[in-house]
């Protein structure tokens, strides 16, 4: 679960497609459109995925 810094939606994170661009991961807010940064939690697992979360700014 991730939350807009920007409107405060609460926003499940399999609702939307993390991206990454030259800034860094992030996601688009479905309710303000307004860009969030997340940041790697920790090592690929078995599957190859990677964790992201939201840093605590």
């Amino acid at each position: 679960m991730w939350t807009c810094r920007h409107c405060g939606l609460i926003v499940m994170s399999h609702t939307v497609e993390p991206e990454i661009d030259d800034e860094g991961c992030y996601f688009i807010c479905p309710g303000c459109e307004g860009r969030n940064r997340l940041v790697s939690a920790g090592d690929e697992g078995d599957e190859g995925h990677v964790e992201l979360t939201q840093p605590d700014v």
